[in-house]
């Protein structure tokens, strides 16, 4: 959304991820898989925690609500 403000970022060799905190309150993750097998990352937030497996060359984007 127009003025998110970055809260997040990383630069691994396998993923590159990006996340968001729009004015509304809700968050955006958007994770990159750079390398040809797929990558098990694990998120945390404040109040949540899960692993997502991103298959190779996939963008992934994630959205919590307020």
């Amino acid at each position: 959304m127009p003025d998110a403000t970055r809260i997040y970022s990383n630069d691994t060799e396998k993923v590159q991820s990006i996340a968001f905190r729009n004015p509304d309150g809700s968050m955006v993750l958007v994770a990159y898989n750079k390398s040809d097998s797929n990558s098990y990352v694990r998120i945390n937030t404040d109040d949540q925690e899960f692993g997502y497996t991103i298959p190779d060359g996939a963008l992934v984007s994630f959205v919590w609500e307020p």
